[in-house]
């Protein structure tokens, strides 16, 4: 199996564009749509869904009130300054360290999975395909790119497919590079 990975330092580069024109003319492959920031190919590949489901990348604490005592040492210990005085978490600052709740003497915070996208795997007329679209401000792209790989990687070793194409993120930060 050959992996063709189209890949740019920016976007707006005409990857899509690239990846879709390839997408006709390359006979028995795997299409991936790895921008999950901003995931496009869809709109061009025509496509049937077949499975959705979430993706988590990351886990947040929640507080089970009935046991907190209130003593304050999650917030003390919070680099982030996640919790305030009423011993509330908010989101916004929280990173998702756990620290909390493997400090809290009464354990009660726990870490819990945080849905931070959906992966989409369909089938087009030119052969299966596979995006994920990260959530809005959700943080672990280069997770979601490595799942959405996997998968294709999966699907075009059981059913003999030879090729995998990639429409690559944006950037050269990109995890995919």
């Amino acid at each position: 199996m050959k992996e063709i990975v189209v890949i740019s330092g920016k976007g707006g580069t005409g990857k899509t564009f690239l990846t879709s024109s390839l997408a006709v003319i390359i006979p028995d492959k795997v299409i991936l749509d790895c921008d999950v920031d901003a995931a496009n190919l869809y709109l061009i590949l025509e496509h049937q869904l077949i499975k959705e489901e979430n993706f988590s990348g990351s886990q947040k604490p929640v507080i089970d009130y009935s046991k907190c005592i209130k003593c304050g040492l999650c917030r003390k210990l919070c680099r982030f300054n996640a919790i305030d005085e009423t011993i509330t978490i908010k989101d916004e600052l929280c990173e998702g360290c756990g620290v909390c709740a493997l400090a809290c003497p009464q354990n009660a915070i726990k870490m819990e999975n945080e849905i931070n996208g959906r992966i989409y795997s369909g089938k087009s007329r030119y052969g299966e395909f596979i995006y994920a679209r990260l959530g809005i401000a959700a943080e672990n792209s280069g997770k979601l790119v490595t799942i959405v790989r996997e998968i294709g990687r999966d699907i075009a070793f059981e059913k003999g497919r030879n090729f995998v194409l990639t429409d690559g993120p944006p950037g050269i930060g990109c995890p995919l590079m």
